[in-house]
């Protein structure tokens, strides 16, 4: 229950990162092509800069048969993991 809490408010960030980025470019405040991509309007000339990423990997591999096992090896069943990162650059 909690995993779906927090892609919930992830996928929520998201969609509100999204429509914020399309609500404040329009045809005549449109970037440079020198400007770096973003989401949200900043300061080129601020002292201070926030930002931000989240980066998520699922890894799985079904049964297999293993004619030999180790402590370094695969294990032959079913086995799933979600390693996640989250960075705040001040």
């Amino acid at each position: 229950m909690r995993r779906i809490r927090f892609f919930s408010f992830v996928l929520l960030l998201l969609a509100i990162a999204a429509f914020a980025s399309a609500q404040t470019t329009t045809d005549s405040e449109s970037q440079k092509p020198s400007d770096p991509p973003a989401f949200f309007n900043h300061s080129a000339d601020s002292r201070f800069w926030a930002s931000g990423q989240l980066n998520f990997i699922f890894q799985t591999h079904p049964d297999f048969p293993a004619k030999y096992s180790g402590p370094n090896s695969l294990h032959s069943q079913y086995e799933k993991a979600t390693s996640r990162v989250l960075t705040l650059f001040l």
